[in-house]
């Protein structure tokens, strides 16, 4: 993603990016607020709720891109 949208990620390293991933997972995995998630848009929104979307800014980043891609891409034919 980091290659596709450039400008979002300015100063943001791969390797940054990569310890914050880390990071995210072994937190989310031990929270059990996120247990019983249905999808994408369930995380994003427990993520605003617990406030991890502003200590993993740039995980959250990523799935809010990941969640507008497909709307952004679709065709109105």
């Amino acid at each position: 993603m980091i290659d596709f949208y450039p400008n979002d990620f300015i100063d943001v390293s791969e390797v940054s990016l990569c310890h914050q991933l880390m990071n995210y997972i072994t937190n989310v995995q031990s929270d059990k607020k996120f247990a019983k998630l249905k999808g994408l848009s369930d995380l994003c929104a427990k993520l605003v709720k617990t406030n991890k979307c502003n200590t993993f800014a740039m995980v959250y980043k990523l799935l809010k891109l990941t969640l507008l891609l497909p709307v952004a891409t679709a065709s109105s034919g």
